[in-house]
């Protein structure tokens, strides 16, 4: 509502702190918080909303960020061409990876976050290379 006053807070694990403004943030004094060019390192930070009007505080209830990136592969086969995945970018040691279908070779050695394989799906993982899963 138009009457309320906004602050939105981060827990990035220490406890909820106000959000200033900066070149990730904005709209921190708004009732929607925007988000740009979020490092990866960002995942597991939690967020909520309190929202005042008239001296009584409302607390909105709290969302986690986390990254999520899908096997597309419509361009090749390879693991390491940014083209297969939904995010255009190479999925990282705090991402989630999500693959529905097809066929992958990794070539290198890869750290994610966690990986959710639907059956069907054949990973190959070239000599030398490797496919750590950290949850």
């Amino acid at each position: 509502g138009t009457s309320y006053v906004y602050q939105w807070q981060v827990d990035t694990g220490n406890g909820f702190e106000n959000i200033s403004a900066n070149n990730i943030y904005s709209g921190v004094m708004a009732d929607t918080l925007w988000l740009t060019s979020v490092p990866s390192s960002y995942y597991g930070y939690k967020f909520r909303c309190i929202a005042s009007y008239e001296g009584v505080d409302s607390i909105s209830t709290v969302e986690e960020l986390k990254f999520v990136n899908h096997w597309l592969g419509g361009s090749s086969l390879s693991w390491e061409d940014p083209g297969n995945w939904s995010c255009g970018a190479l999925p990282g040691e705090n991402t989630n990876v999500i693959i529905d279908s097809g066929s992958i070779i990794l070539h290198t050695q890869t750290r994610v976050k966690s990986l959710t394989v639907s059956p069907g799906v054949n990973i190959t993982i070239a000599e030398g290379a490797s496919l750590d899963i950290l949850k």
